[in-house]
């Protein structure tokens, strides 16, 4: 899943769950969808082990962050 929504993963952390894995979208204002999508598959290579096991992933302006599930 993706999306610019902060609430899903909220919702992860607060249940525990292991999966699924989540891409955040944080701080990419005014980018436009081809250009977000672009951000994911530059990046897919070095979060797809993170994925498959279970993370959100949060992409920023100039950031990447990894959370493995369960968060918490």
């Amino acid at each position: 899943m993706v999306s610019a929504d902060t609430d899903f993963g909220t919702l992860l952390a607060r249940t525990h769950a292991a999966s699924p894995s989540f891409v955040l979208i944080r701080r990419l204002v005014g980018r436009r969808v081809h250009e977000i999508a672009r951000v994911i598959i530059d990046n897919l290579d070095d979060v797809e082990e993170d994925l498959l096991a279970g993370a959100v992933v949060v992409f920023g302006d100039e950031t990447m962050r990894i959370r493995r599930l369960p968060i918490g």
